[in-house]
C-alpha cells in the first residue's frame, strides 16, 4: 500500500545508522589515541583513499545490518536491540577479517571500542529517528485517513500492522455488511460499504483498502465502483493475504 514510503523510511534509517557508526568509530579513535598521533598519521595519507576506506567500512556494516533484517525492524523493542547486538558483532568480526586479508593496518583495539560504542549509538539513533518520524506523521497535514472495507481476520491483521507500524495512515474504521464486532482497537465498524460516501465526506483525502480475499469478483467490482464514484484512491489486497500467519514474510 505504501511501498514508496517504507523505502524512504529504510533509506533514512540506513543513513542515520551510517552517521551513528561513523560517530562510534570517531569516538573509538579518540579514546584509543587521545594524543591524536594516529589521527594525524591518517590525515597525512591520501585523503581520497581514507574516505574510500571509511565508506567501505560503513557500507559493510550497513549490509550486515540489512542481512540481519534491521531494515524490516523499525519499531524498537527487545527484538530490534538483540538484532543490533548481533549485527554489530558480525560486522566487527568481518571488519577485522577483511582488514587481515587485505593486509590493512587495522587496529583491533579501535575496532573493539567501535563495536562497544556502536551498539548504544545505533539504539539511541534509531530511537531519535523513530520519534522524528512519528512526530512527522502525527501532523494532520501529513496523515492519510484510511478505511478498511472488510472486517475479517486479515483486515484486523492489517489494522494491527497499520497501528503498530510507523505509517502515514490514520485508521478511520471498517466497512462491512455483516460483522460480529462493533469496533476493533478503537476503530469502529460503520456498516455496509455503501456508507463510504458518508465517510469520504467526513475525511478529506480518504483512501480505502478492500480486504475481502474470499469475496467474488462481482462484489469486488461493486465496491471498486463505489470508490471510483467518490474519487477515492483504493487498494485491493491479494488473495494470498488470506494466510497472514501461514509462514509468509509480509512486508507492508
Amino acid at each position: 500500500m505504501f511501498a514508496g514510503e517504507l523505502q524512504r523510511q529504510k533509506a533514512l534509517f540506513a543513513a542515520c545508522d551510517s552517521a551513528a557508526l561513523i560517530a562510534a568509530f570517531a569516538a573509538a579513535l579518540m579514546l584509543h589515541d587521545p594524543s591524536g598521533a594516529m589521527e594525524e598519521r591518517l590525515l597525512r595519507g591520501n585523503p581520497a583513499l581514507l574516505c574510500l576506506c571509511v565508506l567501505a567500512v560503513v557500507c559493510l556494516w550497513v549490509l550486515v545490518f540489512r542481512a540481519c533484517d534491521l531494515y524490516r525492524m523499525r519499531n524498537g523493542g527487545l527484538q530490534e536491540s538483540a538484532s543490533i547486538v548481533r549485527a554489530c558483532s558480525y560486522a566487527a568480526l568481518l571488519t577485522v577479517l577483511v582488514g587481515f586479508l587485505a593486509h590493512a593496518d587495522v587496529s583491533r583495539l579501535t575496532v573493539t571500542l567501535a563495536y562497544l560504542l556502536s551498539i548504544p549509538a545505533v539504539i539511541l539513533e534509531r530511537t531519535a529517528t523513530r520519534r522524528c518520524i512519528r512526530r512527522f506523521y502525527a501532523n494532520p497535514k501529513n496523515a492519510i485517513p484510511l478505511v478498511l472495507i472488510g472486517c475479517n481476520r486479515f483486515a484486523r491483521y492489517l489494522c494491527d500492522q497499520i497501528l503498530d507500524e510507523m505509517t502515514p495512515y490514520e485508521m478511520v474504521g471498517f466497512l462491512e455488511d455483516d460483522c460480529d464486532i462493533r469496533q476493533y482497537r478503537g476503530c469502529p465498524v460503520f456498516g455496509p460499504a455503501e456508507r463510504i460516501g458518508e465517510i469520504a465526506a467526513l475525511y478529506p483525502c480518504l483512501e480505502a483498502a478492500i480486504v475481502l480475499p474470499d469475496a467474488p469478483r462481482e462484489q469486488h467490482e461493486r465496491i471498486i465502483g463505489l470508490c471510483e464514484q467518490q474519487r477515492l484512491r483504493w487498494w485491493l489486497m491479494p488473495w494470498v493475504s488470506k494466510w497472514p500467519n501461514g509462514g509468509l514474510r509480509i512486508d507492508m
